[in-house]
Order: C-alpha cells, then structure tokens, then sequence
C-alpha cells in the first residue's frame, strides 16, 4: 500500500540553491559517486537535476520533484529514493518524461546518462552484410541529421535561457527600483529623526541597494538572480526595521524559518506570518504590514505581478530567479478558487495538510513541459 503524502520537513530553497551549484542534492545517510554524477550532468545535452532522498518524507518523489522545478526557470528533475523514482520536466511532455524514467536504472551515473539519452529520444543502430553498405550509409545520413538537429536544438535551448535570463534581469530591475523609490521616500524622515539604530538599518538598505545594481547586470545564471532578489528583499526589511524604531515599535523579526519577503507583493518585507490553505496542505507564509492589515479586514492583498515568459503571474507563483517566491502553479490556482481568496487564509501556525499519493506511472500535465512520472525503483 502506498504511503499517504504529507506537508514535507525538508528546505527546498536550501535544494534548489545547492542544485544550482552542484547540480545534485544528496540528504544525509545517502550516498553517490559523486565524481561520476558530476560528469553524467556536465556531459547530458540536456539541463539535468538529481535530488537523492534518505526516505520519501510522505509524498511521492515525482512531487518532491515538481516542488522544486517551480524555483527554476528550465530543467528536468529527477528524485529518488532506494525505492521510488519521480521525474519532472519544465521543457519535456508526459511521454518524454515516461521514456525518461522508464530509462533510469541505478548507478544513478549510468541512469542520468540513459535519462537524458531518452529525453532527447536518439536511436541508435546497426546493420552487416554484404555488397554495398547501405547500411553504413544510411547511418551516416542519419547520424549527420542528429547532429545537424542536436546542434539547432542547443542553439534554439541557448537562445531561451538567454531570453529567459534577460527577462529574469528586467523583473529583479523592477525590483531594485521598488527598493530605491522606498529608500528616497524614507531618507528625510531618517535625517529628521536622527536616532542611531534607525540611521544604521537605514545605511544597511542603502548599500546592498548599491551592491545590486551591478549584480543585476553582470549576471550571467539563474542562481546569482535569486541570490540579488534575497538581497533586495533583505534591503526592504532593513526599512521596515528603521521604520518601526522611527515609529516606535517593536523591530520585527527576521524571518529565518519562512521566506523573508512578503507573499503577496516579494519587494517587501515579511513582518508576520500568514497560512495559506492548498492542496499540498497548509503552507505557512510571510507579509507585509500593509497585506497583513488587509487580512485582517477580510481584504485582498494588493498582489504583485511578474512578467514569466511574457505574462504576468501572481508573484508567490513567480521562480525565484524572478523575484517570487516560486509557489506550485496548482497551489495558487486552487488558492484564487471559489470566492474571495481570503477566506482561505487563517492567522496563526501551519496547520499539516495531507493528500493521497498516486502509485504506479503518474501523469503530468498534457502539454509540452510539466511532464510528471514515477515509478517503483
């Protein structure tokens, strides 16, 4: 009998960053070749990532998976356990990703080889006799026409991640600007207030605004624009930290269980803590004050969008990369459903939420992108 899935332990921003450094993730009690998976990631013709989990904490992998592709731009994500194996593809359909994973054998060296090998969909042949060798010819006709298709393909996958990081660079810029229009407004009420621990919050925002402003430009991958956006997100807090000295309250906590900024709006910071009920459970979340009020009166934040490949998105639904906080599409689908969203939020702790997990091969969704498989190891 398949377990039943609940609200995961485990910190997938502190994942998503060290699979945009390594390209793997490995909890601990497990082990892997890690020189070999190394190679396996750098030589695959395709954006590959290994999650490799001590147990499935409740959820099936394919799940744990897709949680973290939504911190990505691209990619395909492969979770496994010593039982259970999860695959799920921001670039390849359902039938790709069953492919993929029918595939994937252990060492998981030889099945991100075999993995990618099946997501590019490459046959290879061979054929012997007498005479002339049609065979042979026909292979080098062939093979001349993968490469020629390998090489427009790469082209074409470079060109979008180009996009997609110029893209990326123009919503953390708008970004950077929400931080500098706060630091103007604020900067006379500082100096006309002149108390130290306001001035020294104030003085911290305005450096790392300074420190941003070329990062964003010189960025060359998605991992240094997330770590630009957490930085902004820190600059706002240190605001509203001047702010509340200025004003006479309580400095609010920075957040370090919960993402530092807020929910509804990413370019401020979260001062209070918000549950938002989904189908994966309840999920705990930060806000601003103004959001925060807004709850509390039965209103609906006034929420941020951000452009993702030429639309605008909720930003808790937004990568990372972007300046969101890269919240599962489906989460934020069924949050906007049936009514005002604000009667799905409640004050307070997480409460745990559970769903039932699928067994056998699991669809995704059935289009190009979103595929979603797994199976028994």
């Amino acid at each position: 009998m398949a377990p039943v899935a609940a609200q995961t332990d485990l910190d997938y921003d502190q994942i998503a960053s060290d699979l945009r450094t390594d390209g793997y993730w490995v909890e601990d009690g497990m082990r892997i070749d890690e020189g070999a998976v190394t190679e396996a990631l750098d030589d695959a013709e395709n954006v590959l990532y290994l999650i490799v989990l001590a147990t499935d904490h409740g959820t099936d992998p394919a799940f744990i998976a897709q949680d973290l592709a939504e911190r990505f731009a691209s990619g395909t994500f492969i979770a496994r356990t010593d039982e259970f194996i999860g695959i799920y593809s921001l670039e390849f359909d359902q039938a790709a990703t069953d492919r993929a994973i029918d595939a994937f054998a252990l060492p998981d060296a030889d099945g991100i080889e075999a993995v990618d090998r099946a997501l590019g969909g490459a046959a290879t042949g061979s054929s012997s006799g007498g005479g002339f060798p049609f065979g042979t010819v026909l292979l080098v006709i062939i093979g001349g026409g993968v490469v020629w298709m390998v090489m427009s393909s790469n082209r074409r996958s470079q060109r979008a991640a180009d996009k997609r990081l110029a893209e990326a660079r123009e919503q953390l810029s708008e970004q950077a600007d929400d931080v500098a229009d706060d630091i103007l407004a604020m900067a006379d009420l500082v100096d006309a207030h002149d108390i130290p621990e306001a001035t020294e919050h104030f003085r911290a925002a305005n450096a790392i605004f300074a420190e941003t402003e070329e990062l964003i430009v010189d960025a060359s991958h998605e991992r240094e624009l997330v770590d630009i956006s957490n930085r902004l997100t820190e600059a706002e807090w240190r605001l509203e930290a001047a702010q509340a000295v200025m004003d006479g309250r309580e400095v609010p906590e920075k957040p370090t269980t919960r993402p530092i900024e807020c929910f509804f709006h990413s370019t401020k910071a979260g001062v209070e803590e918000a549950t938002i009920e989904t189908p994966a459970g309840a999920k705990s979340v930060s806000v601003c004050r103004e959001c925060a009020e807004r709850l509390r009166r039965g209103e609906n934040p006034a929420e941020r969008q951000i452009q993702v490949g030429g639309r605008r998105v909720p930003a808790g639904m937004a990568p990372r990369s972007y300046g969101g906080s890269g919240l599962d599409p489906m989460d934020m689908f069924m949050i906007g459903m049936a009514g005002s969203a604000m009667r799905r939020h409640s004050w307070g702790r997480a409460r745990p939420g559970v769903r039932p997990r699928p067994t056998g091969r699991v669809s995704g969704p059935g289009r190009t992108g979103g595929g979603r498989s797994s199976r028994r190891l």
